[in-house]
């Protein structure tokens, strides 16, 4: 019998005390901290908490950059996530888990986790927390909340997981350009103002 997978959840009143938002809300002063108050985060059976919108999955975000261009995949069959499937995606990453550690400290464990069984990144990037991408407009996004993060990449990433099918290096201006194609967390993402600047 096979172990229910758990995931790092916050309740969604607390995210709703800090700020009640659609959309795409930027990096401020103190947000990441005060969504991961200690208190807050705990882990849920990943089942239940696809089926409970009074929590929010936490998952990290992933935006790679290298020389001006991000990194752009459509998300295959071989992903968990079966509502995404033949969407194109420019966020790598995924949920947070125990064995990332303690709920209060396993965020920063399973960014880069994700990031390390996703990609191949030479070097060690620098990371820029961008903001948070809440989308209750769909049952995928009533039940997650994305930490969007830019990676700044030493050379072209390439892909470690099948799942990540037919990855380019495109512009802003590219993405832009073929936006409905795009999940609505990457839409979210290169839509919205100075996100990437």
């Amino acid at each position: 019998m096979s172990k229910v997978q758990q995931v790092l959840v916050v309740p969604r009143a607390h995210l709703e005390n800090i700020h009640r938002f659609q959309g795409f809300l930027p990096a401020g002063p103190g947000l990441l901290d005060r969504l991961l108050v200690p208190a807050a985060m705990s882990f849920m059976d990943r089942p239940a908490a696809e089926e409970d919108p009074s929590h929010k999955q936490l998952i990290p975000y992933l935006v790679v950059r290298h020389a001006g261009k991000f990194l752009a995949y459509t998300r295959g069959k071989k992903g968990s996530e079966s509502r995404l499937h033949a969407l194109r995606s420019i966020g790598v990453g995924g949920h947070v888990e125990p064995c990332d550690g303690p709920a209060h400290e396993s965020l920063a464990r399973g960014l880069e986790r994700e990031l390390r069984e996703e990609l191949h990144l030479p070097g060690v990037p620098e990371m820029r927390f961008l903001g948070l991408i809440n989308d209750d407009s769909n049952a995928v996004g009533a039940v997650h909340l994305g930490l969007a993060y830019l990676v700044e990449a030493m050379a072209e990433p390439s892909v470690a997981d099948l799942a990540l099918v037919d990855p380019r290096m495109e512009t802003l201006e590219e993405l832009r350009a073929k936006a409905d194609k795009y999940e609505t967390w990457s839409r979210l993402v290169f839509e919205t103002g100075e996100a990437l600047a």
